[in-house]
């Protein structure tokens, strides 16, 4: 332990986030380790990411549209990426396909005043793009649905 705990406060928050994530497995032909889970998607060789890293570029992306005031229970922009896959599951659905493309479920509260299908549209071109040019998965649909509608006095 170093000054203050924070080094262990950091190894707790790594093994937090890696728990359960990635299993290895041998693989039959040539003896080398390959990536076992359903939970990681293979983008590189070399590269895995999670399903919850997915998650959470499709939220910030959806939060960057005009007229999203929070994903489903309460996630912005500030909090989405703290927010850790027990919170980030209720708003975000990632489900992979059998042709390897992915479909992204996500509920918006809505800001008041804003037209929902042209906020729609929105946020599926910001979710598509963002999950295709930062991992390089194709995503099939992006299906949105608004939750609610906030009203700010």
């Amino acid at each position: 332990m170093t000054a203050g705990g924070k080094s262990d406060l950091m190894l707790f928050t790594a093994m937090a986030f890696c728990y359960n994530v990635i299993k290895v497995a041998a693989s039959g032909g040539n003896g080398g380790l390959t990536m076992a889970t359903e939970n990681t998607f293979t983008i590189k060789e070399g590269v895995t990411v999670t399903e919850e890293v997915v998650a959470i570029i499709a939220g910030l992306a959806a939060c960057e549209a005009d007229g999203v005031d929070c994903i489903g229970n309460g996630l912005t922009a500030a909090n989405i990426s703290k927010a850790g896959a027990g919170k980030l599951s209720k708003g975000i659905k990632v489900i992979r396909e059998a042709d390897d493309r992915i479909v992204v479920r996500l509920a918006v509260v809505l800001a008041y005043g804003y037209e929902i299908p042209a906020v729609s549209r929105n946020i599926q071109e910001k979710v598509g793009t963002s999950i295709e040019n930062m991992t390089g998965i194709r995503v099939k649909e992006v299906d949105v649905r608004i939750s609610s509608v906030s009203v700010h006095s």
